[in-house]
């Protein structure tokens, strides 16, 4: 299809107006080279997680991982630590699908605690995983330190927005606030 020249007139005017147009709010994501400019700025433990966050929320992974490790206590800190004895603890153990042991487990609990990473979405997605099981195990509530109180329509609406809390900001990190919306209705989930 031949394009008119006035609509391509059109469509150029429309586009030079847009870049006019202000924002509200500022894009929430640093790009990759604002990440590193900020280490070489400060490279605390706390910047570091920082960055291994931001890395996170902008898809690169690796990053994440990386200067999250650099942050890690380094395998020979550990020696004096590990007792002896909590060693042949874990000596005889045996691996077991993580997914479906903590579904059966949460049977007989009242309280299931996730330890998530922030800069590692991996973790989110397993959580989300186990979600509709722990439903159907009887549990109602989700508890996420990623929620900001102020988002009052959350539960209607079903979705976090990148207002509704910090680390919602990361997409996976959406994802169990996303999947409880799903949930059979009317016993919905609850921020607490």
């Amino acid at each position: 299809m031949k394009c008119s020249p006035i609509w391509a007139l059109l469509l150029i005017a429309l586009v030079a107006c847009l870049a006019f147009i202000p924002f509200d709010k500022p894009w929430p994501y640093p790009l990759k080279a604002q990440i590193l400019a900020s280490l070489q700025q400060d490279s605390s433990r706390r910047n570091t997680d920082e960055a291994a966050f931001a890395f996170s929320c902008i898809g690169d992974y690796g990053q994440a991982l990386r200067f999250n490790d650099k942050n890690t206590i380094p395998q020979w800190t550990l020696k004096g630590f590990i007792k002896h004895a909590d060693t042949l603890a874990i000596q005889h153990s045996k691996p077991v699908p993580a997914q479906e042991y903590i579904i059966q487990r949460a049977q007989s609990e009242q309280l299931v605690i996730i330890n998530e990473a922030h800069h590692n979405p991996p973790h989110r997605v397993f959580t989300a995983s186990l979600l509709k099981g722990l439903y159907q195990a009887g549990f109602r509530y989700l508890a996420a330190e990623t929620l900001y109180a102020s988002d009052s329509t959350l539960n209607q609406r079903g979705y976090p927005l990148i207002g509704s809390g910090y680390y919602t900001r990361e997409p996976t990190r959406s994802l169990p606030v996303v999947k409880t919306g799903k949930l059979p209705k009317p016993a919905t989930w609850k921020r607490s």
